[in-house]
């Protein structure tokens, strides 16, 4: 089966390229390492190495009828969004490292640079208080430059440290 499946998958890159010789080869992998997982569609031959690690690929799975990773994300509840929770969950029904892993040219595994540390995210002050540094799950960390200045939002509900540039904070009704 999976002498077949790479045969095949040969010849769909000839069929792509509707020339000959193969416009992919076996023997040259594509080496291209992506920072981040790319989710359009990546060279022919990036593909076809796909195609041959999932042929290679023989994975250990529980339950056939389950799809691994299909988890909601643990930042905005919506399912389909790449997250160290998913992947996580996914690890035991596919091939991550090693013979029949997935293509490093599309794939980037664990994310760390998404994790935030805390798998939920932060903010802070940087540069004498003038730009509000955060990262959120799945999108990593940002900064903005705070005309005025970057704050702490007081909340006596919040218990993590959150800052916010001041001209965003809300004004005070208090008086």
């Amino acid at each position: 089966m999976c002498y077949r499946t790479i045969v095949v998958a040969r010849e769909w890159g000839r069929w792509r390229n509707n020339a000959e010789p193969y416009s992919v080869d076996i023997r040259t992998p594509d080496p291209t390492v992506v920072s981040t997982t790319t989710y359009g569609y990546p060279a022919d031959q990036c593909r076809f190495d796909t195609m041959v690690a999932g042929a290679l690929c023989d994975p250990e799975r529980d339950d056939p009828t389950q799809i691994p990773g299909l988890l909601p994300s643990p930042i905005t509840g919506l399912y389909g969004h790449h997250s160290v929770a998913s992947e996580d969950d996914s690890r035991p029904a596919s091939c991550h490292e090693g013979f029949g892993a997935r293509s490093a040219c599309w794939f980037k595994p664990n994310m760390p640079e998404h994790d935030c540390g805390n798998g939920v995210g932060w903010t802070r002050c940087e540069e004498e208080a003038t730009v509000l540094v955060t990262c959120a799950p799945p999108d990593g960390e940002s900064r903005r430059h705070c005309s005025m200045g970057c704050v702490r939002f007081e909340d006596p509900e919040i218990e993590d440290e959150i800052y916010v540039c001041a001209e965003d904070f809300p004004p005070d009704d208090a008086g």
